[in-house]
């Protein structure tokens, strides 16, 4: 009967040993389970704020590209000696631009923006001379001066403005 009791102990022993060790390893495998799964969630929201930023960049740059194109055809128009209905450079409309633009360009994207918004009141201001009759040389010579400065820092910030969105944005820290 000894023996029984030593082979049933051994068995019992045996069986207790292997519940601890699938005990300890189910343990083990639901907490690298739950730590993978925070990690894929963490991933998942650290992509969307990433996207999220994305979105909020191009929206900034699409908006302060649309107001200096409509800027653009209007001055065309006046060039043409055609009627134009000039951009007002106030402030309601170019601080929500300049502001966009600062938030999520940078520095230097700012930069270029608030200097072709700057130049907005002269080209208008000629613009507007120009329109008047009658037109002369010294007056069409003032415009074509100002609209190609303006030209020139439209396309200063265009360039800066579609290489900053060709850069993907870095994936934010936890």
């Amino acid at each position: 009967m000894t023996d029984e009791w030593v082979s049933l102990g051994t068995v019992a022993g045996v069986c207790l040993l292997v519940a601890v060790l699938g005990a300890a390893t189910a343990i083990g495998i639901a907490r690298r389970g739950h730590r993978q799964i925070s990690e894929v969630i963490t991933a998942g929201h650290r992509q969307a704020v990433l996207m999220a930023r994305e979105d909020e960049r191009r929206d900034a740059y699409t908006g302060a590209l649309e107001y200096a194109d409509a800027a653009r055809l209007e001055y065309g128009k006046v060039g043409r000696g055609e009627n134009a209905e000039f951009l007002p450079p106030d402030i309601e409309r170019s601080a929500p631009l300049l502001a966009g633009v600062s938030a999520h360009g940078g520095p230097e994207a700012s930069r270029r923006l608030s200097d072709l918004l700057m130049h907005v009141p002269t080209v208008n201001y000629y613009a507007a001379r120009l329109s008047r009759a009658p037109r002369d040389a010294d007056r069409e010579q003032e415009f074509v001066a100002a609209l190609l400065k303006f030209e020139e820092l439209y396309e200063s910030f265009a360039t800066y403005a579609h290489a900053d969105l060709a850069t993907p944005l870095e994936m934010p820290a936890d």
